[in-house]
C-alpha cells in the first residue's frame, strides 16, 4: 500500500510539472479558468453506531456514520493534488484509503474507496503445572469455555474486539488440584494477548515432620516466606511431664530438615508456641513458660539465636500472640494477671532487640484472647475480648510506629449477649478488618469491624444472616489490597464471606458438603487474593480437608489432605507465600503418639 501511494504521489507531482511546462497553471494555485472539483467516493463496511473521521490533504475533516457516498466540503481548482487519509478510527474498527490520491484533471472524483474492518485479537496464554491426565477447563467474560489437558499454550476459540475486556477464570479446575490465573483480566488494544498465566498447584502429600515418640506434640504453628520456605513450630512433650518447644524448618527446592528444641529450660512447661515471619524468611517464636513469655528470633542464613524473657512482673501470662512487619521489627500481645487479666505488649525493633512490656488495655475487666497483626510499615492493630461486668466485649489498640501505642477502645456496642473468638488482619495500605463471634441472646453470629487507615473503626456488622443455627470460631485473612475472607463453623459446615475492599461484604456461602462434624477452620490469604481454607472433619476419624478460592471463580470442591485413619487428625494451620503456594500442619495420632504433619501445595 505504500509502495503504492508513493507511486501514486509520484505521478501527481509528473503531472503538475507537465502542466507547468505546457503553462496550463501553476500546480496547487488553482486552475486558470476559475473551474473547482469535488473529491469523493464511497464508505463501507463501517459497523452500526459508528464513527470515522476521514481527512483531504491533512485539513477538511469529514466526520461518517454511515456507509454510502461522501464529498469533501471543500472542492480544489483543476491541477491541484488530493491526498484523503483516515483521521480518526470507528471503535474496534481498522478502515483503509484506496484511490486516495491524485491529481485534478477537469473531472469530480468519485472513485475514493474508504473500507472499514472489524479488528478482534486472540485471548490466550499458558498453563503450567497441569498433572498429566488431567484437565482444566477455562472461561473468558463468563463464557467461551476451553477444555485444556496439556501444560503449554492455549488460545480462545473466540477473539474479541479491540477496545472490549477480558476476564479469564477457572470454571472446573482438575482433580485434586487448584489452578490460579495471573494476568487474567485486561483491555484489549492493539496486539493479541498471549501472557495469561494458568498455574495449577497439587497438595503434595501428608508427611511426617517430627520424629520424637518420647510423648505428644500438639499446638502447630506454621508461617512462610516470600521464597516458598516456611517454619513449624510445636509443643513436644519429652516423656518426662515437661513439654519443650520445637520448630523445623521447610527449605524451598529441598524439603524438610530436621526438627530441633528450640527452648533450654529443662524444669518448666513451655506451651502456647506462636510464630510469625517476614518476608526475607526471619522468623519469630513467642510460647509461655515458666510464669513469663518467651521470644527467640530465626535469622534467615545464619540460624536460631537465644530465648529471652519478653514480658514483666505478673503472677500468670497466657495466650501469647506475634506479628511481623516486613522489616523484621515485631510486635508481641498476650494476656497477664496483674490482679485483673490486662493485655500486655512488646515491641521488638530489628537490629536492637526487644524494648519493655506494657499493658495496653484499660483495666475496667479482665481481658483475655489477644490477637495481633502489623502491617507493612510497622503500624499494628490488637484486639481482644474483655469484661464489663455483664458481658464480654471486643476491644482494640493501636500501635503507631515511632510513636506507640494509643488507647483501647471498644469496636461493637452490641449488648443482647456475649462476645468472643476476635481475629485481625490488615493489608499493605494499613486497613485492617476484625471478625468476632457476638451472641444475640438466642444465638451466636459472625460479626466485623473495618479500620481503615487514618480515621478508625467504621462501625460494626453482621456478616452472615443464618439464623438456623449458631456460628463460631471466625478466621479473617487480608491480602494486600485489603480484600478481606472470612471463614467460620455454622450448620455442620465451614461458611465463608469475602470483603472488596471499596464495596463491602459479600454473600455468606457454605464451602463444603458433607461430613459429619467440622472444627477448627482456619485462613491463609496471598497477594492476589487467592485463599486457602483448611479445618477438621469427621468423617470415619477426624480428617484434615481443604479448600481454596479465587476472587474470578470462588471456591473449589473441598479435598482431603490427608489419609492416615489410624488416629484421629486435629488443630490444623495454614500459611500461604506471595505467589500462592501453601502449607499446612496439624497434629496426627497413630493410634499411640500424636505427632506433627505437614502437607505442602505447590
Amino acid at each position: 500500500m505504500k509502495l503504492l501511494q508513493t507511486l501514486s504521489r509520484s505521478i501527481a507531482l509528473l503531472g503538475c510539472a507537465l502542466v507547468i511546462v505546457l503553462g496550463l497553471s501553476a500546480c496547487g494555485g488553482g486552475s486558470s479558468s476559475g473551474a473547482s472539483y469535488s473529491i469523493g467516493g464511497t464508505l463501507s463496511g463501517l459497523g452500526d453506531g459508528k464513527s470515522v473521521v476521514l481527512q483531504n490533504n491533512g485539513g477538511d475533516d469529514l466526520s461518517l456514520s454511515t456507509n454510502g457516498g461522501f464529498i469533501f466540503a471543500t472542492a480544489l481548482g483543476g491541477g491541484n493534488v488530493y491526498d484523503v487519509t483516515v483521521l480518526t478510527q470507528p471503535v474496534n474498527q481498522t478502515c483503509t484509503v484506496s484511490n486516495g490520491i491524485g491529481t485534478l484533471f477537469g473531472l469530480n472524483v468519485t472513485d475514493v474507496a474508504v473500507t472499514c474492518v472489524t479488528v478482534s485479537r486472540s485471548i490466550g496464554g499458558s498453563v503450567s503445572g497441569l498433572d498429566s491426565g488431567k484437565s482444566v477447563v477455562l472461561q473468558n467474560n463468563g463464557g467461551d469455555d476451553l477444555t485444556i489437558s496439556a501444560n503449554g499454550g492455549f488460545v480462545f476459540p473466540t477473539a474479541e474486539l479491540s477496545g472490549s475486556t477480558y476476564y479469564v477464570t477457572v470454571l472446573t479446575p482438575p482433580s485434586e488440584q487448584s489452578c490460579t490465573v495471573d494476568n487474567g483480566s485486561g483491555t484489549v488494544s492493539g496486539a493479541d494477548i498471549s501472557d495469561v498465566a494458568v498455574v495449577c498447584r497439587t497438595w503434595n502429600g501428608a508427611a511426617l515432620i517430627e520424629h520424637d515418640d518420647a510423648g505428644d506434640a500438639s499446638d502447630p504453628q506454621v508461617v512462610a516466606d516470600g521464597n516458598g520456605n516456611a517454619v513449624a513450630v510445636w509443643a513436644q512433650a519429652d516423656g518426662s511431664s515437661i513439654t519443650h518447644i520445637s520448630a523445623n524448618r521447610y527449605v524451598a527446592g529441598s524439603g524438610w530438615l530436621t526438627p530441633i528444641r528450640i527452648d533450654s529450660d529443662n524444669t518448666n512447661d513451655a506451651v502456647s508456641p506462636q510464630l510469625a515471619m517476614d518476608g526475607s524468611g526471619n522468623a519469630m517464636v513467642v510460647w509461655a513458660q515458666a510464669g513469663s513469655i518467651w521470644a527467640k528470633r530465626y535469622t534467615a542464613g545464619v540460624g536460631w539465636g537465644a530465648a529471652m524473657s519478653i514480658s514483666s512482673g505478673g503472677t500468670s501470662v497466657a495466650a501469647p500472640q506475634i506479628t511481623v512487619d516486613t522489616n523484621g521489627d515485631a510486635v508481641a500481645v498476650w494476656q497477664q494477671l496483674d490482679g485483673t487479666q490486662n493485655i500486655w505488649a512488646n515491641h521488638y525493633l530489628a537490629g536492637w532487640g526487644w524494648g519493655t512490656a506494657t499493658t495496653i488495655s484499660d483495666g475496667v475487666g479482665n481481658a483475655t484472647v489477644p490477637q495481633v497483626v502489623a502491617d507493612t510499615s510497622g503500624n499494628a492493630v490488637a484486639v481482644w475480648a474483655q469484661f464489663d461486668g455483664t458481658r464480654d466485649n471486643i476491644m482494640a489498640n493501636r500501635y503507631l510506629a515511632g510513636s506507640g501505642w494509643g488507647t483501647a477502645a471498644l469496636i461493637e456496642t452490641d449488648n443482647s449477649g456475649t462476645a468472643a473468638n476476635p481475629q485481625i488482619s490488615v493489608g499493605a495500605d494499613g486497613n485492617g478488618m476484625a471478625v468476632w463471634q457476638q451472641s444475640d441472646g438466642t444465638r451466636t453470629n459472625i460479626w466485623a469491624n473495618h479500620y481503615s487507615a487514618g480515621s478508625g473503626w467504621d462501625g460494626a456488622m453482621l456478616i452472615e444472616h443464618d439464623d438456623t443455627a449458631g456460628a463460631i470460631d471466625p478466621q479473617v485473612a487480608t491480602d494486600t489490597s485489603g480484600n478481606a475472607v472470612a471463614v467460620w463453623t455454622q450448620s455442620n459446615s465451614i461458611w465463608s464471606a469475602r470483603y472488596t475492599a471499596g464495596v463491602g461484604w459479600n454473600t455468606a456461602t457454605s464451602i463444603i458438603s458433607g461430613g459429619t462434624s467440622v472444627a477448627a477452620p482456619q485462613v491463609a490469604v496471598d497477594a492476589s487474593g487467592d485463599a486457602v481454607a483448611v479445618w477438621q472433619q469427621l468423617d470415619s476419624t477426624q480428617n484434615i480437608w481443604t479448600s481454596r478460592y479465587s476472587p474470578g471463580s470462588g471456591w473449589d470442591g473441598a479435598m482431603l489432605i490427608e489419609h492416615d485413619d489410624a488416629g484421629p487428625a486435629t488443630g490444623p494451620q495454614v500459611a500461604v507465600d506471595s505467589i500462592g503456594n501453601a502449607v499446612a500442619v496439624w497434629a496426627q495420632s497413630d493410634g499411640t503418639h500424636t505427632s506433627i504433619q505437614a502437607n505442602l501445595y505447590r
